[in-house]
C-alpha cells in the first residue's frame, strides 16, 4: 500500500496498549469462531475442512460443554485457561516505493508491521539474567522491524486493501530467539567469554532461557499468526486474508539467498486452515509495475488463503 494509506490506517487505530493473550492452541478456538457457520451440527463440523482443529485438548474440553448437536460461534469464545501470556502489540511499518526490492516486499509501497512484544513477565526474566548495559539489547535485530521501545519477540508484515477486503500477510519472523541460541553457542564453544553489551554468562543465559523464554519457544509462530488474523478482523474489518507459500514469496519478494524456515510458510498456514489458490489477491492482479506482473504470470504462483 501506498505510504499515505498506511499513515491514515493507523491514525484510525486506537492508541494506548493493545494487549493480545495468548494460550497454546488458541488459535483454533478462533479460526472456529470467525469461520464456521452458527448452527453447524458437530457432524457437519467434523465433516468440514476445521476437522483437525477438533483433536486440539482446548475445543475437547469446550466441545464437551455443548448442549445438543448445533454449534454456534460463541461457544468457542469463552473458553479460557489459567495460565497464558499477556503479549502487546504495537505497529510499525517497513517498506519504500522506490528501492523497494530491498525491503522485500511484493508490490512498491509499504506493509504495516504488527509487533509481538514480550510481557512484563519475561522482561523481568531478561533483565534479571541479561542485565544488558542501558539501552543495548544484545537479541534485537534492530535492521528488521521490530518495536525500539519494547522487547520484540516476532513480527508480521502486512499489505492490505480496504476496498476490496484483502490483506496479504507477507512474512512472520522472529529474530529473538534465533540470536539468544547463538549466542548460547558461541558462548558454549569458548570458556569465560560474555555477552557483548553485558555480564552475561552462559550458565545466567541458560537461566534465562530457562525461566524466561521457554514459555514462548513452542508458541510464537502460531501466537504471531493468531495475533495477525485477529488484528485484521477485530481492528481493521478484513475478512479475506492471504499468506505467502514458501516459493511465491521468494520469487515475489526478491529472496535470492538466506530463504526463510519453509516451515512457516508450508506447516504453520495449513495449520491454521489456510487453503491453496491459485488467483492472488486483487490489489496485486491490478497492479501496474512491470515486476510484479511479470512474476504474476508464471505458472508456479500460489497463495495460501483464510476466508471468514
Amino acid at each position: 500500500m501506498q505510504e499515505a494509506e498506511l499513515r491514515e490506517i493507523i491514525s484510525c487505530l486506537p492508541r494506548g496498549r493493545t494487549l493480545f493473550h495468548y494460550y497454546r492452541d488458541r488459535y483454533a478456538l478462533m479460526i472456529l469462531s470467525y469461520c464456521i457457520k452458527s448452527g453447524i451440527t458437530m457432524k457437519e463440523l467434523k465433516q468440514s475442512r476445521f476437522a483437525g482443529l477438533l483433536n486440539k485438548s482446548v475445543v475437547k474440553k469446550v466441545a464437551a460443554t455443548i448442549d445438543g448437536s448445533s454449534v454456534n460461534r460463541e461457544s468457542f469464545e469463552s473458553y479460557w485457561p489459567e495460565d497464558y501470556e499477556a503479549y502487546l502489540l504495537t505497529i510499525g511499518q517497513w517498506g519504500s516505493s522506490k528501492g523497494w526490492k530491498d525491503y522485500q516486499i511484493s508490490r512498491p509501497g509499504m506493509n504495516l508491521v504488527l509487533q509481538l512484544n514480550f510481557s512484563s513477565k519475561h522482561d523481568r526474566q531478561f533483565f534479571r539474567w541479561i542485565n544488558p548495559e542501558g539501552k543495548k539489547r544484545p537479541f534485537t535485530s534492530y535492521s528488521h522491524p521490530v518495536s525500539t521501545d519494547r522487547l520484540t519477540l516476532a513480527w508480521a508484515r502486512i499489505d492490505m486493501d480496504l476496498q476490496q477486503n484483502e490483506a496479504l500477510i507477507e512474512e512472520i519472523q522472529n529474530d529473538w530467539i534465533r540470536n539468544v541460541f547463538g549466542w548460547r553457542k558461541w558462548l558454549a564453544e569458548r570458556n569465560n567469554r560474555k555477552i557483548k553489551y553485558t555480564e552475561c554468562t552462559v550458565k545466567e543465559l541458560d537461566c534465562y532461557v530457562e525461566k524466561g523464554l521457554s514459555p514462548h519457544l513452542k508458541i510464537w509462530d502460531e501466537a504471531m499468526l493468531a495475533a495477525a488474523i485477529w488484528f485484521l478482523r477485530e481492528e481493521i474489518g478484513i475478512h479475506r486474508i492471504y499468506y505467502n507459500t514458501f516459493e511465491t514469496g521468494r520469487r515475489l519478494k526478491h529472496i535470492d539467498w538466506s530463504a526463510p524456515p519453509r516451515s512457516i510458510y508450508t506447516a504453520l498456514p495449513r495449520k491454521f486452515c489456510f487453503e491453496k489458490c491459485n488467483d492472488p489477491p486483487s490489489f496485486l492482479k491490478k497492479s501496474n509495475h512491470r515486476h510484479v506482473r511479470s512474476k504474476l504470470g508464471e505458472n508456479e504462483e500460489k497463495w495460501f488463503i483464510l476466508e471468514m
